[in-house]
């Protein structure tokens, strides 16, 4: 049986792949050979450039949340704020969470997760202050 990391990246090459195959459908429908009886000055291409991009935005973004749902299966020790353990905190939550997302408000959120008492009541009072 496959370890849950196993399994992970066979999913994400299973993702990526699907995406490639999207892309290559894509280019054959816009670029592949056409039938044109048309005999006037050459059209231009930016709306296959437009969808082009706009799918690469797409594949962006699933792989963007593709990270936050591996977010939520993650080990990371609860901080309770031991001077002793904050390193090791810091550094687990900083390659775990802190590099998967790039929102500030999300790394909040999963901070306030991962803390409890004064540590927690301190990541509280930031909530609804901007995150920049």
């Amino acid at each position: 049986m496959k370890d849950s990391h196993q399994q992970k990246e066979d999913y994400q090459l299973e993702v990526e792949m699907k995406l490639i195959e999207a892309k290559a459908n894509v280019y054959k429908r816009y670029e592949g050979p056409q039938e044109n009886h048309y005999e006037g000055p050459p059209l231009q291409r930016s709306g296959v450039h437009d969808l082009i991009q706009s799918q690469t935005e797409i594949s962006r973004t699933m792989i963007d949340q593709q990270k936050l749902v591996s977010l939520s299966r993650l080990d990371i020790q609860i901080f309770d704020g031991k001077v002793q353990d904050y390193r090791a905190f810091i550094a687990a939550f900083e390659h775990n969470i802190g590099q998967l997302t790039e929102n500030k408000q999300d790394r909040l959120y999963y901070l306030q997760q991962f803390t409890s008492g004064k540590p927690r009541e301190l990541v509280r009072s930031c909530m609804g202050k901007d995150p920049n």
